[in-house]
């Protein structure tokens, strides 16, 4: 159930927080190459994984 909870929470992120959270988080790139691959800024991908993960809390319960 909690996996299911998980993917409905990251469906509703916007592609750009998808994109970011997966390079940046799940495949644990530097910050240099996921901005390479995602084809956004350092800046940008800060910002949207920093978005998607704040979400990702707010949607689940967890504390910030």
């Amino acid at each position: 159930m909690a996996s299911a909870e998980l993917r409905a929470a990251v469906a509703e992120l916007s592609e750009a927080q998808r994109t970011a959270l997966g390079l940046a988080k799940l495949e644990d790139l530097p910050l240099a190459e996921a901005s390479a691959r995602s084809g956004m800024s350092v800046g940008a991908l800060k910002v949207a994984t920093h978005r998607a993960m704040k979400a990702l809390r707010k949607r689940l319960g967890a504390e910030d």
